[in-house]
């Protein structure tokens, strides 16, 4: 696994970058992340990937970066909505980008208190989720592909 680290010349193209995925390289996944100083290049084990995720019956008065945000930190930390969603262009479903970790189940559905103290559940559709590696509780590793590869 490599790492890698871009440098853009204007304000606005991580933003193009961080948003427009799912991106792949060979028919694989590519994991874009935006740097912090808590980041460790050095460090090959992925324990969690920003993953788009959407929210097909979620009713359109609940698009705000608030309640969206609870909703994305019930299934991991919520990172951003995508510009579709922010700008409500496309209203057949929101969709918000969550960094999962490998040692938590994935949901298929979330839970949440609405107004008046109501709960309601919705589906949550993942795009493009890997399965983590079991015994190393990573993306990117996986046990079987290692007991392959041995003589």
């Amino acid at each position: 696994m490599a790492s890698f680290v871009c440098k853009f010349e204007l304000e606005d193209d991580p933003n193009h970058v961080l948003e427009g995925g799912p991106w792949y390289l060979e028919s694989r996944p590519l994991i874009i992340k935006k740097w912090t100083p808590e980041v460790r290049l050095e460090q090959d084990r992925l324990q969690s990937i920003p993953i788009w995720i959407h929210l097909p019956e979620l009713p359109f008065h609940y698009w705000s970066p608030n309640y969206l945000g609870k909703i994305g930190s019930i299934i991991g930390t919520p990172f951003y909505m995508d510009n579709a969603t922010r700008i409500s262009s496309w209203i057949d479903n929101a969709r918000i980008c969550v960094e999962i970790n490998a040692l938590i189940v994935c949901l298929e559905e979330v839970t949440v208190e609405v107004p008046r103290g109501n709960r309601e559940s919705f589906i949550i559709i993942y795009e493009s989720k890997p399965d983590p590696c079991v015994h190393y509780h990573t993306f990117g590793h996986y046990l079987k592909n290692v007991a392959k590869s041995l003589p």
